[in-house]
């Protein structure tokens, strides 16, 4: 009996101290589009700009079970991520992790074992005593001094990841020396930075350039000519009706390119994919779905290396990405997320040593990668064996001369009778008249080792 009045005794307490929980857990998720100083975000709490179009929070991609820290669209029926602050280090439990505003003045998020694993590092002046993170209207997080709103220390708009939106910019900032690029997603439930990225001419045009692993160039939007970029993908007569005005600014504190829209009810969101295309995506209420716009490079082929190492890129194939004979994915996994960044790997280990040319496999009408080395043979013969002989070798070419490839084979890339073998020849200064044993279409055989 005395138990039981015990229980009873004990049970309005646990009670009031639920009830407690209760409201302090839904005063923190109560519609808000700001952080104060030592407030923080855990598990499904999220903040909303103040229009109610973007939302900030633990959002997990696909069916990954990775959280990351990110801003998307609010009110659309897709998920669909803009930024993402963590994309480098995952979390794997959102219910004692925390996205908070420090007493320093910095964004933070803290994993489960309160380890920090991203902050803003952010640099504003010790007299200012009162700090807040907004998420605004057009989807830039920042963090400012609420005294006076326009200073602002951070801002989200300044580490752009995947995705240009109306208002944001990519460009370089000339005092600090940073650059504003966009970089792919790894694949589509992996926000790690992948290898195409998008970002101004370093030299200091108003160029912009696709590259792939920060080296080689694959498009270019051409220069600013006062109303449009030369390169870009709408016609000049088509401007008068596109749904954004496109901006380039060269100032003394930054030179980047930024859009507006001409609508401001219409959704509209570009992307640099994961395929290494740059994507305008519109949204469209009618199909409650995004429609593509445009893209660029137009052919999906053109994205240098998309298919990896030993990959072959075939646009008239589906799925683009394809193995040499002898090969297969380095990683079906990734394959299967459309990242074919790995390539593919020889199913059998080379043997150096066996003198015999049987083991080339001859592939035709290819555009050949690039690197090659030039050797001195008087015939494809001796091309072949030079190769043979050469432990590193892994391809060879015989044309008005012996081109070999060493290690790696990338850019692959399958072609067809539409005028590509000018291209093709021309970077190699092949001569169509002197190739040996060329079909009518006038298409270099290309020969890859597959065994020794």
């Amino acid at each position: 009996m005395e138990a039981r009045n015990r229980a009873c005794l004990y049970f309005p307490v646990l009670v009031f101290f639920v009830l407690i929980f209760v409201s302090i857990e839904a005063n923190l998720s109560a519609a808000t589009n700001s952080i104060s100083t030592g407030q923080s975000l855990s598990g499904n709490q999220t903040i909303a700009s103040e229009d109610g179009t973007f939302e900030l929070g633990f959002f997990t991609p696909g069916n990954s079970r990775k959280f990351y820290i990110g801003i998307w669209y609010k009110k659309l029926p897709k998920q669909t991520v803009i930024w993402v602050a963590n994309r480098e280090k995952f979390i794997s439990n959102t219910t004692f992790s925390e996205f908070k505003l420090t007493q320093d003045r910095n964004l933070v998020l803290l994993n489960q074992s309160k380890t920090p694993i991203w902050s803003s590092n952010s640099s504003s002046p010790t007299s200012s005593n009162r700090t807040e993170a907004v998420l605004l209207n057009n989807g830039n997080l920042v963090l400012r001094d609420m005294s006076n709103t326009s200073v602002i220390f951070w801002q989200s708009f300044d580490h752009p990841t995947d995705t240009f939106v109306p208002e944001s910019w990519i460009g370089m900032n000339k005092v600090t020396g940073e650059y504003q690029s966009l970089t792919s997603w790894k694949n589509s439930e992996d926000p790690a930075p992948g290898y195409f990225s998008d970002s101004i001419d370093p030299g200091g045009t108003s160029e912009f350039f696709l590259r792939w692993n920060q080296s080689e160039i694959y498009w270019r939007s051409g220069t600013w000519n006062g109303e449009y970029f030369t390169g870009a993908p709408v016609l000049p007569e088509m401007r008068r009706t596109t749904i954004i005005n496109v901006l380039y600014i060269d100032n003394e504190q930054r030179r980047y390119s930024t859009c507006t829209l001409k609508n401001n009810a219409t959704i509209t969101r570009q992307v640099l994919d994961v395929s290494g295309q740059i994507k305008q995506w519109v949204w469209l209420d009618k199909n409650q779905d995004w429609l593509l716009f445009w893209s660029e490079p137009d052919a999906q082929c053109d994205v240098y290396s998309l298919c990896g190492p030993f990959g072959i890129c075939d646009s008239k194939s589906i799925p683009y990405c394809s193995c040499l004979q002898g090969f297969e994915p380095a990683s079906m996994a990734d394959w299967e997320l459309n990242d074919y960044s790995s390539g593919c790997v020889r199913r059998s280990t080379l043997q150096c040593g066996k003198n015999s040319s049987d083991g080339f496999l001859t592939l035709s009408n290819m555009k050949l990668p690039s690197n090659s080395h030039s050797l001195d043979a008087q015939s494809s013969d001796d091309c072949s064996s030079a190769c043979l002989n050469d432990c590193s070798c892994t391809a060879y070419a015989y044309g008005n001369g012996c081109f070999i490839w060493k290690g790696e084979l990338l850019n692959l890339q399958q072609l067809y009778g539409d005028g590509d073998s000018t291209t093709l020849f021309s970077g190699f200064q092949l001569l169509i008249s002197t190739i040996q044993k060329v079909r009518a279409e006038h298409y270099l055989s290309f020969l890859v080792l597959l065994e020794r």
